[in-house]
């Protein structure tokens, strides 16, 4: 039986992409939100999901996460790291550009070449959404190949801020319906773990943090995010580098939880997203200045 996997349509997203290199055989659906994805995965409608997790230049995409976190049992099983670059799209004999459309990424992604337009930009579900949808008047910023999917001319090509910037996709499954192992562990690859510490107090993040220091593991990254409805407190995302949960460090986990804190684990990635060409170091310009 072929698998369904549903990705973040419509066809031409980068998201598009990812799917056809981590599910090439796959029938492929479009959706519209991660949350409709996961959400979908959740109650048997497709076999997987795939969603963008994160972008060497913005970070962690949060409604990814958010979604992931919302869900029973969704596990990130496998990823793939897809090259980012944009080209400005208006519709055939438009009338001038009053408008930039994209999606909110792509619009942050391209912002030298969007504040040089010196247009209004309009937010998109996706950049392929954009072209889609493209009207007169207004300018879509997306992936090369929508051009010809979507029968519009080319304004620019290239237009994003960082030359070799990457986004990472991770396959999502649930545990009870996937055939596919979570990936193996390896000095590069990234655990997941989604842990609220026990007490709501100051030293309450440093407590879950240190047994993952005494095991000299690093971390990559780290995501806090409110809990809904409660006073202050916070779930935080771990994401830890070379940690083996089922041979060196199986005691670490219930280290973690020996603090009081909930663990839960949401898989693994098989390394931290970096740029799919060397980038010069940029520190933003307010960390350039003394005093």
């Amino acid at each position: 039986m072929t698998a369904r996997v549903g990705y973040l349509g419509p066809i031409g997203t980068f998201t598009h992409g990812a799917a056809l290199d981590l599910c090439p055989d796959a029938e492929l659906i479009a959706l519209s939100t991660q949350a409709v994805a996961i959400d979908a995965l959740g109650a048997g409608e497709i076999d997987a999901a795939v969603v963008p997790v994160d972008n060497s230049v913005h970070g962690l995409v949060l409604p990814t996460w958010d979604a992931l976190l919302g869900s029973v049992d969704a596990t990130i099983v496998a990823d793939t790291t897809v090259p980012v670059t944009f080209d400005a799209f208006v519709k055939p004999d438009s009338s001038t550009p009053r408008v930039i459309v994209s999606h909110p990424h792509a619009l942050a992604q391209c912002s030298a070449f969007v504040q040089a337009q010196g247009l209004a930009t309009r937010a998109a579900s996706s950049t392929a959404e954009a072209c889609r949808t493209l009207a007169d008047g207004e300018m879509a910023i997306a992936a090369p190949l929508c051009g010809d999917l979507y029968g519009l001319e080319v304004v620019d090509r290239g237009v994003e801020d960082v030359v070799g910037a990457a986004t990472q996709f991770g396959k999502v499954v649930s545990p009870g319906q996937r055939v596919d192992p979570v990936q193996s562990a390896t000095d590069a690859s990234v655990l997941l773990l989604a842990v609220v510490p026990q007490h709501n107090e100051a030293g309450a993040l440093l407590s879950v943090l240190s047994p993952i220091r005494e095991a000299g593991l690093n971390l990559v990254n780290i995501l806090a995010r409110p809990i809904a409805h409660s006073d202050r407190e916070f779930l935080f995302l771990l994401f830890v580098e070379g940690m083996d949960e089922a041979a060196a460090h199986s005691g670490l986990l219930g280290a973690i939880r020996g603090t009081g804190a909930t663990v839960a684990n949401l898989g693994r990635l098989s390394g931290h997203v970096r740029h799919v060409t060397p980038a010069t170091r940029s520190l933003p310009r307010r960390m350039t200045v003394d005093g």
